[in-house]
């Protein structure tokens, strides 16, 4: 449970990647296709999980604690772990030490912009994400009833 509440609120990566894609780099057979197809399934799973219930249950809208946490998460795993890989290996990581060449924000105060949009979206994409699922559910429900499939008859 506390895996899966911290996740839909760190899923904003994955939105931004679709969105800002750095693809120019992947020059392999069905690399750039891999890229999508990882970043779509970001999405695909936690919906799933939503749906199965159980565990996967996300905390209340009005609770952003979760949201709160995440975001303090991403900024030490970003700042600390990341960055200094990144020194190390000389390695652009999660675009730590220069910005993407998509980047909107792409300039000199580039890190200052990403703390600002990553600390809002980390804080409102995942209750987002949970708010179009309940909206979404019911709607999904009634279609699936309306065009389930005959059962196997069983002799």
């Amino acid at each position: 449970m506390i895996l899966f509440r911290l996740q839909m609120h760190m899923l904003n990566g994955a939105l931004l990647a679709l969105l800002f894609p750095v693809v120019n780099t992947r020059l392999l057979p069905f690399e750039m296709e891999i890229y999508y197809i990882q970043h779509v399934m970001l999405y695909v799973v936690p919906i799933y999980l939503l749906r199965k219930g159980g565990i996967y249950t996300p905390e209340p809208l009005s609770n952003f604690w979760w949201a709160l946490l995440s975001t303090g998460f991403m900024f030490v795993y970003h700042f600390s772990i990341l960055q200094i890989l990144g020194l190390v290996t000389e390695v652009n990581l999660n675009n730590m030490l220069c910005p993407a060449i998509s980047d909107p924000f792409y300039g000199r105060w580039y890190r200052i912009w990403a703390s600002g949009h990553q600390t809002v979206m980390t804080m409102t994409h995942g209750k987002l994400v949970i708010l179009l699922f309940y909206c979404a559910d019911p709607i999904f429900k009634c279609s699936m009833d309306l065009f389930r499939l005959p059962a196997k008859k069983i002799d």
